[in-house]
């Protein structure tokens, strides 16, 4: 995994994150399992997946650099499987 970023300011977080960049579905999974966050961006748009200082699974998705979806989900599955319908339309 050499794709690392450092995000700031993600909501209810108290620190920077280093986070794994891809779009890549099962990617993603593997670097949440080992709980390193996860980003990405193409053509549809942005998303972050991380945990905030609570260990909860926030989930954000932008465009043009403005929040339009900001949850948290129960499941690290549930967080890839709403990745991948965000960013490659894939249900």
């Amino acid at each position: 995994m050499a794709n690392i970023v450092k995000l700031t300011g993600c909501k209810e977080v108290s620190h920077d994150i280093y986070a794994y960049f891809t779009c890549d579905a099962e990617k993603a999974l593997k670097a949440l399992e080992l709980e390193i966050p996860c980003t990405g961006a193409n053509s549809t748009g942005a998303y972050n997946i991380y945990f905030n200082d609570k260990g909860e699974i926030i989930c954000e998705y932008m465009t043009f650099c403005v929040t339009r979806e900001f949850k948290k989900v129960s499941s690290i599955q549930d967080a890839v499987e709403w990745m991948d319908k965000k960013m490659n339309g894939n249900e």
